[in-house]
């Protein structure tokens, strides 16, 4: 039965689960969920389950846990991307006069020298990328070493 003392009141639903009781006393396996029961609903089980059962449990766990990795691991990459554009920014300032300097004199246009900008950080994001990368496959696989043992 789903939820048979919804929407009763205390006495209601107690009559509701005395039948139920008086059902089970037959011999009848009876199952239902209840929401909040009163502590007179609650002792008149002789066996609860919490939830489903442990593997759903389990599951649950499991989801919390990538769900937590996950957000650990936007919130670290939302940090490498703040601490690489502050980084930047002060080279930008110093970098523009010379730029407008340049590209005034004939020198250079604008996309040549964007593309040097960016191919001089590939090193640095590649380092980053990499110990970032590597210290986040540690704890995964750690994590799901410890998921799969608890899953047994």
């Amino acid at each position: 039965m789903d939820e048979p003392t919804s929407g009763l009141d205390a006495r209601a639903g107690a009559i509701v689960m005395r039948t139920v009781r008086n059902t089970v006393d037959t011999g009848r396996t009876v199952v239902c969920t209840i929401h909040q029961p009163s502590i007179d609903i609650f002792e008149a089980f002789d066996e609860l389950d919490f939830g489903g059962s442990q593997n759903d449990f389990i599951r649950q766990s499991n989801m919390q846990d990538l769900l937590n990795a996950m957000g650990s691991m936007f919130i670290a990459v939302l940090f490498l991307g703040i601490l690489n554009a502050s980084s930047v920014q002060p080279v930008v300032a110093v970098e523009r006069p010379v730029f407008y300097r340049e590209r005034g004199a004939g020198m250079c246009s604008a996309f040549p020298y964007a593309f040097g900008q960016a191919v001089i950080e590939l090193p640095y994001v590649f380092v980053q990328a990499v110990v970032y990368g590597s210290s986040f496959l540690c704890i995964s696989l750690s994590t799901l070493d410890s998921l799969e043992l608890n899953a047994r």
